[in-house]
């Protein structure tokens, strides 16, 4: 399922929620993420079904690819990525986020400019703007993070 750790029975640090879109797509690459050493938390509670699910999960995996790419180049001990989904009666919000040590050289509007984070944002941005959505990107302290909010009234897209 997903859920378990080594055998050993449930992953507290692994919630995949009810979305079956969302862990299908997303699970293989934290399973990936973590056979090549990376610490991967992931709360991805979200109901079973919502109108841009897919679109959702591509996005995520799109962050989760980047936050990879940049985590396999960190020292082996700073290799750490965070993924959470959650939804509210009127938003469904998606973070990633992964330690950072090098500098990230931002644009203008606070975008990274080269790299695989501005590779996705492009198709992001797309995302986001079809649904309404906000984002934003920031590198503080040592940590990478990337939010989508999408608005959603009561399960269903604006």
């Amino acid at each position: 399922t997903g859920n378990t750790h080594a055998g050993t029975g449930p992953d507290p640090a692994l919630s995949l929620g009810e979305n079956t879109c969302i862990r299908k797509t997303l699970l293989p690459l934290i399973e990936k993420a973590r056979e090549d050493g990376i610490s991967v938390m992931a709360d991805l509670s979200l109901a079973p079904y919502l109108p841009f699910e897919q679109e959702l999960a591509q996005a995520a995996a799109r962050l989760i690819g980047a936050a990879i790419t940049v985590s396999l180049a960190q020292d082996k001990t700073k290799r750490s990525i965070t993924v959470i989904a959650r939804q509210t009666d009127t938003t469904v919000m998606l973070l990633v986020g992964h330690r950072q040590t090098a500098p990230v050289t931002m644009d203008a509007e606070g975008r990274p400019q080269d790299g695989p984070y501005a590779e996705a944002i492009p198709a992001l941005r797309q995302f986001m703007m079809r649904h309404q959505g906000v984002g934003q990107y920031t590198c503080k302290k040592g940590w990478i993070v990337a939010t989508v909010r999408i608005p959603c009234k009561g399960g269903a897209a604006v």
